[in-house]
Order: C-alpha cells, then sequence, then structure tokens
C-alpha cells in the first residue's frame, strides 16, 4: 500500500470511530463529551459569579443611599435647634422689620426641609405614642388622659425615621 493510501484509510477510520474513549466511573465518555462537559461547567460557573457581581453591585448602591440619607438626616438634626432659636426669637423680636428677615430665613429653611420630606410630629391632641412624643410633664386633666395637651418642643420626621421626637406635655 502506499503512503498515501495509508493516509486515506487513517482519516477514514478516524471518521468511524470517537478519537479516544475514556472511562469514568463505568461509564464510557468520549473526549468531546468531556471537552463539552467542562465547557458547560465553566459557563454555569461564569453565569453564578456574574450573578454574584449583579447582587454585590445591587448591595452596594444600597449602602451608598442608604449612606447618603442618613448624611441627610445628620444635617437636619444639626439645624433642629437653629430652627428652635428662630421660632423663640419669632416669639421675642418686636422690630417689623427685623420679623420680615427672620421670617425669610425661617422660610427658606422650611422650603429646605419640605424638599428633604421634614415633617413637624403633630402631637397635640392625639394619644401619647413613645415612638413619636416623649414627656416632659404631666397635667391634671382628667378629660384629656394620655393624650397630648401641649407641646414643649416640636419633634420632627424625615420619612419614616423620626429626627427628634416631640417633647410633649400630656394628661392625667
Amino acid at each position: 500500500m502506499s503512503k498515501k493510501n495509508k493516509e486515506n484509510s487513517g482519516s477514514q477510520a478516524d471518521d468511524e470511530f470517537p478519537e479516544v474513549i475514556v472511562v469514568e466511573d463505568g461509564q464510557v465518555v468520549s473526549e468531546e463529551d468531556k471537552e463539552s462537559n467542562k465547557m458547560d461547567e465553566l459557563m454555569k460557573a461564569h453565569r453564578y459569579l456574574q450573578a454574584d457581581f449583579d447582587n454585590y453591585r445591587k448591595r452596594m448602591m444600597f449602602n451608598a443611599q442608604g449612606a447618603r440619607e442618613q448624611g441627610r438626616a445628620d444635617v437636619v438634626e444639626k439645624l433642629l435647634p437653629t430652627i428652635d432659636a428662630l421660632l423663640e426669637a419669632k416669639k421675642v423680636i418686636t422690630d417689623a422689620n427685623t420679623l420680615k428677615g427672620l421670617q425669610l430665613i425661617f422660610d427658606r429653611l422650611n422650603d429646605l426641609f419640605n424638599g428633604l420630606n421634614v415633617k413637624i410630629i403633630d402631637a397635640v391632641g392625639k394619644e401619647l405614642d413613645t415612638n413619636f412624643h416623649n414627656v416632659v410633664m404631666a397635667k391634671d386633666d382628667p378629660k384629656n388622659a394620655g393624650k397630648v395637651i401641649e407641646i414643649f418642643q416640636n419633634g420632627y420626621t424625615m420619612g419614616n425615621v423620626v429626627l427628634r421626637p416631640a417633647q410633649v406635655i400630656v394628661g392625667k
């Protein structure tokens, strides 16, 4: 047989039989199937890695949003004593021009608070709720027992978070 015929006969044999047969765990697996299984495993690992990274990205975005909201709340909490001082000043200032200027400042801060969803806790006439009210005094008032009858200092919320509970006087 010539060299050319041997090469042709060898290629025909390759087409008829798998290149290599490997026996694993009692199963006969061709080298091609083994490579396909390995590729499937790598693709599965790649999908898991992608999902893990996507979850990490979402978690980091959520944490960053929480940090921004906490930062806003911290700044607003630091401004609350200033608001209290402005409210007290409005009660004692008698000069009309000074009151107008004070009102402009108060209105600007109020606009800022509204933009940040900061609200004053509505307390007078409400049942005492220790989540929103801090009792500083109780007065004899059987008609309003357990209810807020006066606000000593305003309380504030930002969204669902209580920044400062209202300091209240309740009836007993």
